[in-house]
């Protein structure tokens, strides 16, 4: 169960083969937004991503920068998160450090806070976590930061696989209480 002090903006649950998931309704009723990605399944091996809305519109082709950390769980290799991204050109303001495959049983779970999505003088900045397994002997799980290097007002985020469709999945957004 989710804290009262977030309230559910949008959700899509998604039981057959869609390109992307748009979850929408931000506004400045809210400075704080939080996102949960739930039981993602792909139809091909790919990024989960998540992708900036601007006046209900996608945005592509900027500059983003992030840093973080992603892990391998049966090699423990720890390694740097999108190594040398800063400035690097974007289409999305999130995306997992590991891809997931399509092998059986292979699931990705993503959470990740939006803080100052609403003001159009100062960028936006975001923190998720992220854990997968791509079968029954690999998973993989990170956590990493991003800038959203423009002071554009967002109105929704757009979640869909960096190749194919997405399978099926649950998808909410909610708004954090200012006070």
């Amino acid at each position: 169960m989710v804290d009262s002090a977030y309230n559910l903006i949008d959700s899509a649950i998604v039981t057959s083969s869609t390109t992307a998931v748009d979850l929408d309704n931000m506004s400045s009723s809210y400075d704080v937004y939080y996102f949960v990605l739930a039981d993602v399944k792909f139809a091909s091996t790919g990024y989960l991503q998540v992708k900036p809305k601007v006046s209900n519109s996608v945005v592509t082709g900027f500059n983003s920068n992030t840093a973080g950390i992603r892990r391998i769980m049966t090699s423990g290799n720890q390694t740097s998160y999108n190594n040398s991204s800063v400035g690097g050109t974007r289409e999305y303001i999130a995306h997992t450090g590991y891809q997931l495959t399509t092998t059986a049983g292979g699931t990705e779970f993503m959470e990740g806070w939006i803080m100052n999505s609403q003001s159009s003088s100062h960028n936006t900045y975001l923190n998720i976590n992220y854990v997968g397994n791509e079968d029954s002997n690999i998973g993989h799980y990170g956590h990493a930061g991003w800038e959203y290097d423009d002071a554009s007002v967002l109105t929704g985020i757009r979640i869909n696989a960096s190749t194919g469709n997405i399978l099926n999945g649950k998808f909410y957004l909610y708004g954090l209480d200012k006070a």
